[in-house]
């Protein structure tokens, strides 16, 4: 999902995987797949828009001679940034109205700490919550991340390839 909403990526590597992204997301609505969203990750999407128009935000700055903003409170609160933190507003907004729209569900997911604590050594926070919630309801989990590859229960993880396989 953080994929499909990243409008302006920026290396070709981004580029690349928005657009698997969106085209698997398609696919997947075109064959009416039931699609599952947890509320950690429209958590977790907000955040990458509001770091991605952070970083916009500096790089206009920066290129006016102005501060450049360090952290996520420098830009809330920086009166330069207000049209880029207005803009993440919106992009929030919408975004978590669009995955509502095509979602099934939001669901809510009651985490193991034990269980992420255990594999930090292998997955993010948040991947291993992801991986948790899938691997105990039986969904699917697409990505990019080879993270997973190292995981020994992989019945229900597809990863894309950027080549389209």
């Amino acid at each position: 999902m953080e994929l499909c909403v990243l409008s302006n990526p920026q290396d070709s590597h981004e580029i690349l995987q928005n657009r698997a992204a969106t085209e698997l997301l398609g696919k997947l609505l075109a064959e009416k797949a039931e699609i599952v969203s947890l509320d950690y990750q429209l958590i977790e999407l907000m955040q990458v828009i509001m770091k991605t128009k952070m970083k916009e935000c500096n790089r206009y700055l920066k290129a006016n001679q102005l501060s450049g903003i360090s952290n996520i409170k420098d830009f809330r609160e920086n009166n330069n940034a207000s049209e880029y933190l207005n803009q993440a507003l919106m992009v929030c907004r919408s975004a978590v109205n669009d995955i509502k729209e095509i979602t099934s569900e939001i669901d809510s997911y009651n985490i193991n700490d034990n269980d992420i604590i255990n594999e930090l050594d292998k997955l993010d926070v948040m991947d291993s919550a992801y991986y948790h919630y899938c691997k105990d309801n039986n969904v699917i989990l697409y990505t990019f991340d080879k993270d997973f590859d190292s995981l020994e229960y992989k019945n229900n993880i597809k990863r894309i390839n950027l080549d389209g396989k």
